[in-house]
Order: C-alpha cells, then sequence, then structure tokens
C-alpha cells in the first residue's frame, strides 16, 4: 500500500481489486485519495478518463452504500451519453 513519490502526490493505479468492500485493504484504501481502483465494476464497465476515474473513485470509496455507489456511477455514465 505504498509507491514512489506516494508522499508528493502521485496516483497509484490498480486494478484486480474489483469492487470488493468487505476485502481487508477496502479501509485503508478510503484513507488514501491517490490510490486509485481502475477495475471495470467501479468504472461503468468501459474505460475512463483519468478526472472520471477520480470521481468513480470518490464515489466508490464514500461511505455510499454499494447499491447507492453504482446509481451514482449510472447517473454519472448518462450525463456523459447525453
Amino acid at each position: 500500500m505504498s509507491w514512489n513519490h506516494m508522499m508528493k502526490g502521485s496516483y497509484m493505479i490498480h486494478g484486480h481489486a474489483h469492487n470488493n468492500r468487505e476485502a481487508f485493504y477496502f479501509s485503508m484504501s478510503q484513507q488514501m485519495p491517490n490510490l486509485l481502483n481502475a477495475g471495470v465494476e467501479i468504472n461503468g464497465y468501459r474505460p475512463v478518463n483519468f478526472d472520471d476515474l477520480v470521481k468513480n473513485n470518490e464515489i466508490f470509496k464514500s461511505e455510499h452504500t454499494e447499491k447507492e455507489a453504482i446509481t451514482e456511477m449510472e447517473k454519472g455514465i448518462n450525463a456523459l451519453a447525453e
């Protein structure tokens, strides 16, 4: 859970974590805004740009329930499609 230049504001973008809020590392990742999950589940099953990746991670890491987080992501996807 650390990377080069972590303390200088750099980002760590990772996959393979999916959207598992029950995993032991989830509570730690909530405290690390520059640790970004690039998994398809939290990114609307599509490629996203960096700004959307940050926003989707903020939503996912928030205290929303998983259902609420998915609804928020779907709203964002629909807004982009309009």
